[in-house]
């Protein structure tokens, strides 16, 4: 057990309380004498070093305080010594206009990552795989690509089969035959083109719509 720590139970709870006997400490900032306070936390006990929160306050505004002390000369040369041949960082800075529009041509086009045959600037495609993205975080089984899609609106004729209207004129949406919440899949075979009316109609309903003629 610690130096001038105290163990009192009270026995109705039983739950220990820690009792400790304060000791005298010198302000740095008036130089009056004070009693630490019982009544803190362990680490708030032995950090206790001002007699209150108006000198804690002064001494954190003075150019002596610790943290607005400044590395002298060696330590400022030891430094730069070890960022030598490292790549630097822009962690607070930010790129001229110029240079940003420099980064920009670079991912260009088919310069960039995310180029897959020109379909990845499709606005169509971008909403597929969104479309993909959300099915993955249900954790709905399997998956379809998109030239699948396509092909199957294809066989569609590019029609709704509920409505019959045709693109643009409407806009075909991916309809799960089987609802993935009532236990379907995401692969194609359970896909069916329905424009987004018809196809908030079906809800959570179990249809299978026949391919137009």
């Amino acid at each position: 057990m610690r130096a001038g720590l105290i163990w009192e139970c009270e026995q109705p709870v039983k739950v220990c309380v820690r009792i400790r006997n304060g000791d005298m400490k010198t302000c740095p900032v008036c130089s009056v004498v004070f009693e630490r306070k019982s009544d803190r936390s362990f680490s708030q006990f032995n950090t206790q070093l001002f007699c209150s929160r108006r000198c804690k306050g002064i001494k954190q505004k003075s150019p002596k305080f610790v943290h607005n002390r400044k590395h002298t000369a060696s330590a400022r040369a030891k430094m730069s010594a070890a960022l030598i041949g490292k790549p630097s960082s822009m962690k607070g800075r930010r790129h001229s206009i110029e240079t940003r529009e420099k980064l920009r041509q670079l991912k260009l086009g088919a310069k960039s990552s995310l180029w897959i045959d020109g379909r990845s600037s499709n606005k169509e495609y971008q909403q597929f795989r969104s479309r993909m993205k959300m099915h993955r975080r249900r954790h709905a089984e399997g998956s379809h690509a998109f030239g699948q899609w396509y092909a199957l609106k294809l066989a569609y004729r590019f029609t709704c089969p509920c409505c019959l209207r045709m693109e643009p004129e409407i806009k075909l949406t991916i309809d799960h035959i089987l609802p993935i919440i009532s236990g379907g899949n995401n692969n194609i075979e359970n896909v069916q083109p329905l424009c987004g009316k018809c196809n908030s109609s079906k809800h959570t309903k179990t249809i299978a719509y026949p391919r137009p003629l």
